[in-house]
């Protein structure tokens, strides 16, 4: 039987397949396979990939040419994934996987990124990827090809397989395609090296791992397994935990005592809170501090750099309300702050990306002098201990840093969700814009959230300069990602409230990412009109709401060329500029009237200026 060629994982897949006999995958989709069966499908699958790509792209062993290893996969996740993956490193490839929900524009666009000549696909989608075939072989490509991964193959007889030692593959070589989430900008291709996610130890005996997403997890549900089963190990993210409260407040704490005793057990059998993706506001970090009394788990980490980097102790009190903890050990890292015991967090791992395919530029930005990769986010070092800051160009818009005015927001008892965002605004000057989801079975009523009462509630916590002087309350929908940077170049990404045909206004679901297509919103086909120029009505929300409906307009889809997007981006600043000048001259010297339920402030600093406050206009 021919060896694997020698890669790490590969070599780790062979040494936990001598471990058991049993059934080691149970997929949803009615796999259930062990080790011995999941080698014949790969096996299977490497030998229809050496046949159906072209000679040229394979060297004497069967092994891809790095010049060349890309290979894409659009399968189901889960047994079928796997086989693609391993399969693919098995002849010396490197993964990129698609998202089930991609567009056959999106696929050629990233299949031409990478220069692959095979996609790789699960049964389900095999009418999908031959079409994405079809158009790649329209478009020039013609000895692109496609190919679906085996699932029935005969179980392999004897897993001593072996590792070829005439077939090295480097393990800080190319291993895997990652597509960055696009919060900032439209997704990068970063390619991480071989080694990445190949632990040193191997799990422990018996032990089993649940992988499952969901685009918004179901708090409600969450809380039912945890009763109804024993969970020991959860990791959560601040969206679900934040549902999870909302959930508990609203149903479970008015539930009798006996009952609500059993959620309670149920939590804490996992023994402690992990958290990963962001840090959590500091009221809900205490609401669940008290709630569980267990110890809590952050971590810090991002696709770039392959993973968790900084992660907090649960043996030791967390004493920073965003303490991120200390450096990981596995795998060994280097950490810094590019000013000693403050700014950028830089990070050189054996894991962390190699570059980003097809974007030279964006690479070399990504890295220093010294080969530290740049992560983009602020940090401090306070007493043996790592403070995440925020983001290095977001998170100070005119001076003023986001997180204390997102803590805040997010502290207040009606406020489920809050975020501030960069809007573009009179030059040189950058709007700060909240935008807040309000908590539908909070106390109090949705109508009676105004300006000037959450003005009032966050002046204890915020100096004056700092509180919102302008707010914009939206809806959450489904992915709940904040997008701070339009695809064109503008800076606002939410969601709206515009006027309805009869004068009330309603809230559109747009501006929040969600899913392949809207990670790639360039490759609408809907013409790219250019924006109206509407005249500014009376009243200071009249003329933001402008500059808000304008900027979505620009995010929504619209294919824009490079001039429509300048032309569209000076159209924007320019009525921001008039807003700013009627703001300065009709305030100055005297309050606003009560007509428009607006909070005065110093106008001149604009310190957290643009959007309006949601309300009925039929008045």
């Amino acid at each position: 039987m021919e060896p694997f060629p020698n890669d790490p994982v590969l070599a780790r897949l062979l040494q936990s397949a001598k471990l058991t006999a049993e059934v080691v995958v149970h997929d949803d989709y009615g796999f259930d396979k062990t080790y011995a069966e999941l080698l014949g499908d790969i096996l299977r699958t490497r030998e229809a990939l050496r046949k159906q790509l072209p000679p040229w792209t394979l060297d004497a062993h069967g092994i891809l040419i790095q010049e060349n290893p890309y290979i894409a996969a659009l399968t189901r996740g889960g047994y079928e994934f796997i086989v693609a993956f391993f399969a693919i490193r098995a002849i010396g490839g490197v993964c990129m996987p698609l998202a089930s929900g991609t567009l056959i524009e999106e696929a050629v666009y990233f299949i031409t990124l990478i220069e692959s000549s095979c996609l790789v696909s699960g049964a389900f989608y095999a009418e999908h990827s031959r079409k994405i075939g079809d158009a790649l072989v329209q478009n020039g490509h013609a000895e692109f090809t496609t190919l679906e991964v085996s699932v029935d193959a005969p179980p392999v007889g004897n897993v001593d397989i072996g590792i070829s030692n005439q077939a090295n593959l480097a393990p800080h070589g190319l291993g895997m395609v990652l597509f960055i989430s696009g919060s900032t900008g439209k997704p990068k291709a970063a390619v991480l090296p071989r080694q990445c996610l190949v632990f040193e130890h191997p799990p422990p005996p018996g032990g089993m791992t649940l992988n499952y997403r969901t685009p918004l997890p179901p708090a409600e549900d969450v809380w039912d397994v945890l009763k109804m089963h024993r969970v020991t190990a959860l990791i959560f993210n601040p969206t679900l935990l934040r549902g999870m409260k909302e959930v508990w407040v609203n149903k479970i704490a008015k539930l009798p005592s006996e009952e609500r005793d059993k959620y309670l057990a149920g939590l804490r059998n996992i023994g402690k809170i992990k958290c990963n993706g962001a840090t959590l506001p500091p009221t809900l970090l205490e609401f669940w501090s008290n709630l569980a009394g267990m110890p809590f788990q952050n971590g810090y980490g991002s696709t770039e750099c392959g993973g968790g980097v900084i992660e907090t102790d649960v043996n030791k009190p967390i004493t920073n309300k965003h303490g991120i903890g200390f450096i990981v050990t596995d795998p060994p890292m280097d950490v810094k702050l590019a000013n000693g015991d403050n700014g950028e967090i830089l990070v050189k791992s054996p894991w962390m990306m190699i570059k980003y395919v097809g974007d030279e530029a964006a690479t070399t930005a990504a890295f220093d002098e010294q080969g530290y990769l740049k992560t983009g986010d602020l940090g401090l070092y306070i007493n043996g201990e790592y403070v995440f800051n925020g983001r290095s160009n977001t998170d100070y818009i005119n001076r003023i840093p986001r997180i204390p005015v997102e803590d805040a927001l997010s502290g207040l008892p009606y406020a489920a969700e809050a975020y501030v965002v960069a809007v573009p605004g009179s030059m040189p000057r950058e709007y700060c814009a909240a935008l807040i989801r309000v908590n539908k079975d909070s106390p109090v009523p949705q109508d009676q959230v105004t300006l000037k009462r959450i003005h009032a509630d966050v002046s204890d916590v915020l100096p004056a300069y700092m509180r919102p002087y302008m707010l914009r309350v939206v809806d959450a929908t489904r992915s709940r990602t904040a997008c701070r940077r339009s695809p064109c170049g503008g800076r606002l990404s939410a969601s709206s409230s515009r006027p309805a045909g009869n004068g009330t206004s309603r809230t559109r679901r747009r501006g929040w990412r969600s899913g392949a297509a809207r990670r790639c919103p360039f490759f609408s086909t809907r013409p790219s009109p250019r924006p109206p120029r509407r005249p500014l009505r009376r009243g200071i929300g009249w003329g933001c709401r402008w500059l808000a409906e304008t900027a979505i307009r620009l995010h929504d889809g619209c294919v824009l060329t490079q001039a429509q997007c300048q032309d569209a981006q000076e159209e924007i600043s320019h009525r921001a500029a008039e807003e700013a000048t009627r703001l300065q001259h009709r305030y100055q010297g005297r309050r606003q009237k009560r007509r428009y339920r607006l909070v005065t402030g110093n106008v001149s600093r604009l310190s957290i200026a643009a959007g309006v406050q949601r309300r009925d206009r039929t008045a």
